[in-house]
């Protein structure tokens, strides 16, 4: 609960300097880059000015926080700083608000070696949004770590078994209810299916209240919460079943996403400390 708090107000800092530079120096930054130096904005917050600075710092700061993550996965002794779930939060935010700042300081002027690492970074963030799209559709436990197909197959059955003893479901009941739904055929529509994820959860939502009407469930004066119940019981059994079967394509999916978005991500951050130490050599050392 506490990192959901700190994440919100780290979120709304972020948001507070993101909207105070785009009114301050909304004008500046869509003025050609020629008429920028006659601008009273411009000493303020050109990529060498007070603010303009500050937000590169800022900015260099969050994308160098995203290499924490890494940390996390491999030193065991950091597990007692928050859960692997907790920490890919954090990634998320500053994956988000860094390269948001550090445009802002750009001024929006890419060229030469700030614009490879400006091109790396937004393939960093781009693929950084289907990598969290492939993480999800992999079943975890609640701190993060991966399910293992037995243990899924032991979800399944506790899901089951809910149905039969809380609710007092025999076994055509609950085929009925299930159908075929968890049936994935062959590679090729797994792979349709894993990208039409988010679509197809929805018209299974759709799916099993017509299927709870078509029960009779509607007419045993079952109350409304535990209607609701028995809908996110049959979701969750239907959606990890479909899993079990698609892991393989998760997987070879994920380490694939892997090869293309570490290279983008050391090019970034290589480039981004030739930037700070080039920097520093000329003497720019902000309010230091």
């Amino acid at each position: 609960m506490i990192h959901k708090v700190l994440i919100t107000i780290f979120s709304l800092i972020i948001l507070v300097v993101i909207l105070f530079s785009v009114k301050s120096a909304g004008e500046y930054y869509f003025t050609s880059q020629l008429e920028r130096p006659h601008l009273p904005a411009h000493q303020m917050w050109k990529p060498s000015g007070i603010y303009g600075h500050g937000l590169g710092i800022l900015g260099t700061s969050l994308v160098l926080g995203l290499l924490v993550y890494s940390l996390r996965k491999r030193w065991k002794w950091l597990r007692k700083f928050g859960s692997l779930k907790t920490w890919l939060n954090y990634h998320i935010f500053m994956g988000i608000t860094g390269p948001i700042l550090i445009i802002l300081h750009t001024t929006f002027k890419f060229n030469g070696l700030v614009s490879v690492s400006f091109w790396s970074m937004m393939a960093v963030m781009i693929s950084g949004f289907i990598g969290k799209y492939i993480y999800v559709q992999i079943p975890r436990a609640k701190d993060g770590v991966e399910l293992s197909a037995k243990e899924m197959e032991k979800k399944i059955g506790s899901l089951r078994d809910s149905l039969i003893d809380r609710y007092k479901f025999d076994g055509t009941h609950i085929n009925l209810l299930l159908e075929n739904d968890h049936n994935q055929k062959t590679t090729t529509s797994r792979f349709k299916t894993f990208f039409m994820m988010p679509v197809q959860n929805i018209i299974l939502r759709i799916r099993i209240g017509q299927r709870i009407k078509k029960s009779g469930l509607l007419n045993k004066n079952i109350p409304k919460n535990e209607i609701k119940q028995i809908k996110q019981i049959l979701l969750q059994h239907i959606i990890l079943t479909r899993r079990i079967g698609s892991l393989e394509l998760f997987h070879k999916l994920f380490h694939y996403w892997h090869v293309i978005h570490k290279p983008f991500a050391y090019i970034m951050i290589i480039i981004l400390f030739l930037h700070v130490a080039l920097t520093l050599f000329m003497g720019f050392t902000w309010i230091f």
